[in-house]
């Protein structure tokens, strides 16, 4: 016999529970069932809109557009992509907000001196994705998203379509 239902956690409150108490509550009240072992397994499919949007933007954005325009590296893609639309031009490297650092991509300036010295001194910055909110990493996919349809002449496969549209709510 397998019992199946769907809870909802919030506040260390079970919210939602479908009629899954109640069934069990039947087998614990049947006298077939007196003595019986059994496990219950609970599986929470905790997928996030950020994980829509990793597995859209790496999935179905990057690979295509690295074909149409780095020879098929997506690393080179999605560096370029956050060059083009994550970047952050600063005069110090205390302008980089510490929640940016992590994944961030520096870009350094040098300066040479007449005394042979050089210095090199920030520039700018690419965000990493993983440091983006939710409106950013949002307003960052459409970005890449409308210049691969505008400039590469892309489009998205059709299983990819219901990743989009959860990344983008």
């Amino acid at each position: 016999m397998k019992l199946s239902g769907v809870i909802k956690i919030n506040d260390r409150k079970i919210e939602h529970c479908d009629n899954f108490l109640m069934e069990l509550s039947k087998l614990k009240n049947d006298p077939k069932m007196d003595g019986v072992t059994g496990i219950i397994t609970v599986d929470f499919n905790n997928k996030k809109a950020q994980w829509y949007r990793f597995k859209y933007y790496y999935g179905y954005i990057i690979p295509p557009l690295a074909d149409k325009s780095f020879s098929g590296n997506t690393r080179k893609a999605h560096i370029e992509m956050k060059r083009m639309f994550a970047y952050h031009p600063i005069q110090d490297f205390d302008d980089i907000p510490d929640a940016h650092m992590s994944g961030a991509i520096i870009e350094c300036i040098e300066e040479h001196h007449e005394d042979g010295q050089v210095i090199r001194k920030p520039a700018g910055y690419c965000q990493g994705m993983r440091s983006m909110n939710n409106e950013e990493m949002k307003d960052f996919i459409l970005k890449v998203e409308s210049w691969y349809f505008e400039f590469l002449e892309g489009h998205i496969e059709n299983d990819g379509i219901g990743y989009r549209q959860k990344a983008i709510e």
